[in-house]
């Protein structure tokens, strides 16, 4: 007894993508003149393989044409993409996707849509024709890239570039940390006052300035102090220029030494402002440590 319907698929084969999938059309008549409800399913060969296979629902138009009559009543067709009503002698297409899964052994491998009446599923169906296709074998996985040695050298190089140029600007930003320079006092010998008021300015008074000047070591390396010459003042010295301190004394006060260097300024009749720079240098190197002073006279 042939079945209730007459099934057309679109090609006798899958056309897969090169992602292994791909989409067969079955156009699908009912040959009664009886309204019927059809239900489609998929059966596979081998079976293992029916779970590839979906039946999927046919787009909707994006932009419809709006009805310029009042719309109809709310249609109670199934929404199952299995399930479909069929007027006499109407027609629906389904649309079956096939997608290979990567773990599919390479071979042919076949499938036919079924679609029954719902009011009686074991008797009055009718099968599609078969719709093969083949899965090819797996592609090799790619060898994993080499290496690239040569790299290495290259990486070495710009380490000892980035490493000297950090070395270089650290040296050059913060000449040298082991001694530090500060004023303890300036007094004006005639009146005693106070003529250090300013962070770096020095104002003559009148009398002899009495300058003390707290040197603060931390390496028992030798220090000297570099000859003071400013035009328009004198510059003395009261005490020894070299300033050398002991490994004993050093850690004696836990790193930290300090000394005081004192140093009269008098300027030269009719002296104008001018810069003061004192600068302590390590005898052993070109490392050096300065401060620098205006020297300006009163109003």
């Amino acid at each position: 007894m042939p079945g209730p319907f007459a099934i057309t698929p679109s090609s006798s084969t899958v056309p897969l993508d090169a992602k292994r999938t791909g989409t067969v059309t079955f156009t699908v008549k009912n040959t009664t003149r009886m309204r019927l409800r059809g239900v489609a399913r998929v059966i596979a060969t081998p079976p293992e393989s029916v779970g590839w296979h979906s039946v999927i629902v046919p787009p909707v138009d994006p932009s419809p044409v709006q009805p310029t009559t009042p719309p109809p009543p709310i249609s109670t067709a199934p929404v199952d993409p299995l399930m479909r009503d069929f007027a006499p002698e109407g027609t629906q297409v389904y649309t079956v996707q096939t997608t290979i899964p990567a773990t599919a052994v390479s071979g042919e491998y076949k499938f036919r849509l079924i679609v029954s009446n719902q009011a009686n599923p074991d008797d009055e169906f009718t099968e599609s024709a078969e719709v093969s296709f083949s899965v090819a074998p797996a592609p090799p996985p790619k060898p994993p890239s080499k290496f690239p040695f040569w790299i290495i050298p290259v990486i070495i190089v710009l380490l000892v570039v980035v490493g000297g140029a950090i070395l270089l600007l650290t040296r050059q930003a913060d000449p040298d940390p082991a001694v530090d320079l500060s004023i303890a006092s300036a007094i004006d010998n005639d009146t005693g006052d106070n003529v250090f008021t300013n962070p770096n300015i020095l104002t003559y008074a009148g009398g002899d300035i009495a300058l003390q000047l707290l040197v603060t070591f931390q390496d028992a390396d030798g220090w000297s102090l570099v000859p003071v010459e400013v035009e328009g003042w004198t510059v003395g010295l009261d005490g020894d220029e070299n300033f050398t301190i002991s490994e004993d004394a050093l850690e004696a006060a836990d790193g930290n030494v300090q000394a005081t260097i004192s140093f009269f300024i008098a300027p030269e009749g009719g002296a104008a402002e001018q810069e003061m720079v004192i600068t302590v240098q390590r005898k052993t190197s070109d490392l050096k440590q300065e401060i620098r002073l205006i020297l300006r006279p009163s109003p």
